[in-house]
């Protein structure tokens, strides 16, 4: 290629980059857990970045770094240069394989002996996300990589390998990575690792396989944008390893002695980990131990393990050795660490205990299983749930509920409950509120005709789908009188409460308004009770800075024009505004101040709350309210319906 066809390509990428940069400036980014820290446009290799920020990652092999696979160049790639947008090294045009297309398979297909390089080889490559659809969902997957696009590598283990991958996705981006036999690409008992970091906040997505056996594998590489990725494998002989150090783990008996187990000489390193201690901080300088046991019925099965240091010991469970993705739900951390698992299902299941060491630790640790007759379910956990009376919270322990079945619009939960009601003889509208108490979780409901018919659902899910939200709302119009109904609410809270509460309203039928609200001296009065309200922000001259657009915690959001509507309280009261855009992303926020467009409130202002419709819940005391009904960005205009609902406090 000559040097002027080379300057229009490159000049095109740059184009496209800015495009993604523009996305990830208006917040359409992922976080993960890393914490090493990259250069943006350093064109240097990633095994350098990798050995120079991740001091206990294993270093690149010289011979590997000089390898090729199928004649493909690991040469010389042109820096595209910090005004991208995230300064990610993309290979020459001739580095591309003609037969795999971008550096990668779009699908689980069978690898070997495909056209794709395979990563065994040791050579650093870009794999290219622009485009390419959404297939895999990672255990490890944040919400915006859940739905992200994502590609998959071949990788041949010859011999039993200690196994290390790694990626960086270009700034504002999420590279989540994972490892799966080739022949069961995708399912999640089968999946071995996985690890997810975001570049914007300087994070490198590795994880390390111990003991891989020999094999065909792949390598499942998600983001959120979908920018140029750069991946690399690093291979070793596996390290020999006592028994208990790896799975399948020392065996304890149910109902025995306690089964001592020498950790002085595992490896300083861990393997698994646990959601409460290692993965839980992604911290270094922790050690992992497994033990495994078996139940022949369905038991009540406590876990004690003690240590000989003075450090916490913390211990999952799961189905299947040293997955994370099939870890039940709960991890317990003290000295002694106990875990009871209640109504557990026969079968073979492993404990994974880790802890802190020193500079070397000394630690012996002992594990006793104890089992007992079942405990009965609690009724919150099953149908029909629990009953729930009008503007009354029904509470439910998330240590008494059980798995949870996806919700469309919460595609992981942890757990569920049932939760019933009963309809007024008269019509009316009723609200229905979800929420968890943990900070940080997710809650979603289905409201069903019939609790144990996954058919008979009553209009949407409710929940936030691709981002967060562990309180929502949603108004049901046109339930049947005198009528029992079902809300199968799920979170992925670990612990605390989840609640529900339904509030009748009158009935209330959409109002259509056109183009009316668009001028603060034009402002819609909203009624007492709420009201639901059809309309446009196209041609809007009404305009604020709303609060949740600006700021560290900012959505990053210019501030677009919109609609105002006024609301006049004469004493205090809870208000939620649900604003759904039917063209663009909807943001909302209430303001208080006599005259329009208002001063900011704080915790009164959303983008995204459920997907991309924005909900607010607040406690407001008497005074004149704007309720401002816009969007996210400068030209997020459009069609819009606002639902707001006024509730005693």
């Amino acid at each position: 290629m000559n040097r002027t066809a080379m300057t229009s390509l490159l000049r095109l990428r740059r184009g496209s980059v800015r495009l993604v940069g523009a996305l990830a400036a208006l917040g359409i980014v992922a976080t993960g857990c890393g914490s090493s820290s990259i250069t943006g446009a350093d064109s240097g290799s990633l095994a350098d970045d990798v050995s120079r920020d991740r001091p206990d990652a294993a270093p690149r092999d010289a011979d590997a770094i000089d390898a090729t696979d199928g004649g493909v160049d690991a040469g010389p790639r042109f820096d595209l240069g910090s005004d991208t947008g995230f300064g990610v090294d993309v290979p020459r045009l001739a580095d591309v394989d003609p037969l795999c297309a971008l550096g990668a398979y779009e699908s689980c297909v069978a690898m070997a002996p495909g056209p794709c390089p395979n990563l065994a080889d040791g050579v650093e490559r870009t794999v290219d996300l622009r485009g390419r659809s959404h297939e895999l969902t990672l255990s490890c997957a944040g919400r915006m990589t859940s739905i992200g696009p994502d590609v998959v590598l071949p990788l041949t283990v010859r011999e039993t390998s200690d196994v290390t991958i790694t990626a960086v996705a270009g700034t504002g981006d999420t590279a989540v990575i994972a490892l799966y036999p080739a022949g069961r690409c995708g399912e999640p008992t089968a999946e071995r690792e996985c690890n997810n970091a975001s570049s914007a906040i300087g994070g490198i997505a590795t994880f390390r396989a111990p003991s891989v056996p020999p094999g065909e594998y792949v390598v499942a590489v998600v983001g959120a944008v979908g920018t140029p990725t750069r991946v690399f494998a690093n291979l070793r002989p596996a390290r020999p390893r006592q028994d208990g150090d790896l799975c399948p783990g020392i065996e304890v008996p149910t109902n025995g002695t306690a089964v001592p187990l020498d950790a002085s000489r595992f490896t300083q390193s861990v393997d698994y980990g646990t959601t409460c201690g290692a993965y839980g901080n992604e911290g270094l300088g922790w050690t992992d131990a497994v033990f495994r046991f078996t139940t022949t019925e369905t038991r009540d099965v406590t876990l004690t393990v003690e240590g000989s240091e003075e450090t916490d010991l913390s211990i999952d469970v799961s189905g299947v050795c040293g997955a994370r993705s099939q870890t039940i739900l709960g991890c317990t951390s003290g000295r002694p660490a106990t875990r009871t698992l209640r109504n557990l299902a026969p079968g073979t299941w492993y404990a994974v205990v880790d802890y802190r060491t020193g500079v070397q630790s000394s630690q012996r640790l002992a594990m006793r299983v104890t089992t007992a007759a079942p405990t009965p379910p609690s009724p919150v956990a099953v149908c029909p749930g629990l009953s729930v009376r009008e503007n009354v919270a029904g509470v439910a322990n998330i240590g008494d509920l059980l798995g949870a079945a996806p919700l469309t619009c919460l595609r992981r939960p942890r757990v569920g409950a049932y939760f019933n009601f009963t309809t007024a003889a008269e019509p009316a509208d009723y609200l229905v509120n979800v929420a968890a108490s943990q900070q940080g979780s997710d809650a979603a409901f289905e409201l069903r005709s019939d609790c144990a018919d996954t058919t008979a659902t009553v209009g949407e899910c409710t929940g936030p789908a691709d981002r967060t939200a562990r309180s929502v709302w949603r108004r049901f119009r046109g339930l049947n009188p005198s009528t029992a109904y079902t809300v199968v609410a799920a979170s992925t809270a670990l612990n605390g409460t989840l609640n529900t509460r339904v509030q009748r309203l009158p009935e209330a039928a959409p109002q259509t308004l056109g183009a009316a609200g668009l001028r603060c001296d034009s402002a819609v009065d909203i009624g007492p009770a709420g009201g639901i309200y059809e309309g446009t922000t196209e041609g809007a001259t009404a305009l604020a800075e709303p609060a949740c657009t600006r700021g560290a915690m900012g959505s990053a959001c210019a501030p677009s024009k919109g609609a105002m509507y006024r609301l006049v309280l004469t004493e205090s009261r809870r208000v939620v505004a649900t604003l759904t855009g039917l063209t663009h992303d909807a943001l909302v926020e209430i303001r208080q101040g006599a005259s329009c467009p208002g001063q900011t409130l704080q915790g009164a202002c959303n983008d995204d709350w459920l997907s991309t419709a924005s909900q607010v819940d607040t406690v407001l005391s008497a005074g004149t309210y704007w309720v401002y009904a816009s969007g996210c960005g400068a030209d997020a205009t459009g069609r819009y319906t606002l639902d707001v609902a006024v509730l005693p406090p």
